[in-house]
This record gives structure tokens, sequence and C-alpha cells, in this order.
């Protein structure tokens, strides 16, 4: 196991500690509010302008987003379906928020780095290439689901909400860096033909996204152990679903290289994004006079959260065992232990339900 993916793992831990022992200094209305929105409108736009403009447009541009959309989509399904499994109905804030989170993914932060050291920079290209139909379905597939689930409970006009959809598709800065860095990429420029001030700047500001990022989880951060439990197993029943995935893309795709097997290995294991939980928030404040939050946003950050030292400790698994898990014998093994650990804590949770019912 290499030391510098360790320290690096460590250091983005402890900057959620950070984060949460700043909590108290953030007490004030507002305050976390106005960070989020540095991060949103900021940080992270200019993050992913720099990743975007950076794309290997010789590569498949179909194959990789397409691949990284079905992953999207396959866990938005099975966390539909998981959800009742794990959650009582009288928890239908929380049922929404795991809906939600399930499907994200943040390669960004999980999967890069080991890609990066592990299998080298093209296998990075393939990792950043591929995140773009993630970006599609977390940054605005998501948010029109959450936008749509919302609007329907409170029973508005369809055209409002379209008009809405539109003007957030329009004006969102991370939407305008992603189609702008594609556009710059298609044409052969990226930061080492544009003016290097312009760049330099960029660059700066996107420095800040990952901490503050971290940070934020941390300051968000409500954790009890029994809600604790219960997302370990969600994560595990994710991880096992991600493994049988892996090894039907590795059956069916036929990947001839080891950056492309690598990719389809790892990418189902990345943690939940950020912008699962910032949808969710948004959401939530623009119906702030509900008797209870639409979605649970202590719930939505907590498997965030965990999902970060999880998918790490997963990946690590992965890569410090060579070639082990690039075989579909070994993938399904894989995703059958960690499916079996699941159902297991269903069966206990529904075994307690039952006693405690009597």
């Amino acid at each position: 196991m290499n030391p510098l993916i360790l320290e690096k793992v460590v250091s983005l831990l402890l900057l959620i500690g950070i984060g949460y022992l700043l909590k108290p200094k953030f007490s004030a209305p507002n305050s976390t509010a106005v960070l989020r929105t540095f991060i949103l409108s900021a940080a992270l736009p200019a993050t992913i302008f720099l990743s975007t403009i950076e794309i290997n447009t010789s590569l498949n541009l179909v194959l990789l987003p397409a691949f990284a959309l079905c992953v999207n989509s396959y866990l938005l399904i099975l966390g539909i379906l998981f959800t009742p499994l794990v959650l009582d109905r009288k928890n239908a804030a929380q049922a929404r928020a795991l809906i939600l989170m399930f499907p994200s993914l943040a390669p960004g932060l999980t999967v890069y780095p080991f890609i990066e050291q592990f299998v080298g920079r093209q296998g990075l290209a393939w990792a950043a290439l591929a995140d773009m139909g993630n970006k599609i379905f977390v940054l605005i597939g998501l948010y029109i689901l959450a936008y749509l689930w919302v609007a329907r409970s409170q029973q508005q006009n369809s055209k409002i909400q379209w008009v809405e959809l539109g003007k957030f598709l329009l004006t969102e800065p991370v939407n305008i860096a992603i189609v702008l860095g594609m556009v710059l990429a298609t044409l052969g420029l990226n930061a080492g033909t544009l003016p290097s001030v312009l760049v330099e700047t960029i660059q700066k500001i996107a420095l800040c996204s990952t901490p503050l990022i971290l940070m934020y989880v941390g300051i968000s951060l409500k954790l009890k152990l029994l809600e604790a439990s219960k997302i370990l197993a969600i994560l595990l029943g994710r991880a096992g679903v991600g493994f049988l995935l892996s090894s039907c893309a590795i059956v069916v795709l036929q990947p001839t290289s080891i950056e492309a097997t690598a990719l389809y290995v790892a990418l189902p294991q990345a943690s939940c994004s950020l912008w699962a939980l910032l949808h969710t928030t948004k959401i939530n404040e623009l119906y702030p006079a509900q008797a209870e939050q639409f979605f649970d946003l202590g719930f939505a950050t907590a498997m965030l959260a965990m999902s970060m030292p999880f998918s790490v400790i997963t990946l690590l698994f992965i890569f410090s065992a060579d070639q082990f898990f690039y075989a579909p014998a070994h993938l399904n093994l894989a995703g059958m232990f960690c499916l079996g650990v699941f159902l297991l804590f269903v069966a206990a949770r529904k075994f307690t339900v039952a006693l405690f019912a009597k």
C-alpha cells in the first residue's frame, strides 16, 4: 500500500474533523449558507472548468460518459428498492434523502487519486471523461428529480416548474463552467493555451474547493450511533451492487486496456457526492414552511461523511490487491459478500421491529 495514498486519505478525513471542531463558530444564522454559496458559485465551478478543459477529446466521448450514466441510473433504481428495507415508513424525509444520495458519485475526491497513483495519467484521463456523464446526472438530473419531487408534493403548476428549472440550468455557475470547458476542449484549447493570468486566477480559486467542501461536511455533521450502523449497512449494500455491476461491465464491454478495467471497477465505488447534499439543502430552503424538512439534511450529511472513508477503504483494498478484482468471478464474490452482510442487517432489523411490536 502506497504511504502517499494513505497520507492523502488521512488529510481528507482531518479536514472533515477540523470542520466538525469549527461547528460552534458557524452557529450564527446563515453562516453555513454563505460558505455553501461560495463553494457552489466559485470554488467548484473553477475546479470543474479546469478539469473539463483538460479532457482528452481523442478518447471515446460517448462510451465513457455513458458508462457513468449507467452506473448512476443503476444505483438510483437500487436505492429506491433498498430504501424500504432499511428505513421505516414514518421516516419519509430520510427515505427521500437516501434515494437522492445513493446514486450520486464523487470520483474527484475518492477515485481520481487511486487511478492516478496505480494506473497513471492515461487512466486519469479516462476517469475524467467518464465523470462528465456523472456530472450531468448529479448536477442536472438529481436536481430536476428533487425539484419535481417536492413540486409534485406541493401540487404546483408544471409550467412554473419548468420555468424555474430552465433558469437554474442556464444560470448555475457549475453548468456554465461545464459547457464552457467542453467547448474550449473541443476547440483544442486548454490551460496551456489560455492567458496565464486567467488560468492562474482560476487555479487559486479552485485550490479552495476540496478543503472547503470537506470542512463544510464536518460543520454540517450530526452523527448518531444507531444512524451510523444503518448508514454503514446501506454503504455495504451500495458497494455490493457496485461490484456486481463492474463484473457485468467487464464481461459485456470486454476492455482491452488496464486503464478501462480499473475504471469499470473503481467508479461504482466512489463516495456519495456533495452535490446531492447541496440539492437537498436548496430544496428545503425553497419550502421552509413545511411541518418537517422535505429531505432529512442530518441523515444526508451523515451518509456523505461516512461514504468518504468507506469508499477510500474499499478502493485501498481493491488496488492493494494488484489485479485480483479485475476478474469478474472475484468481483461477484466481493459483491455477494457485501450484499450478504447488508441482508443480515435487514433481517436483524426486521426481527427487532417484530420483537418490540409484540
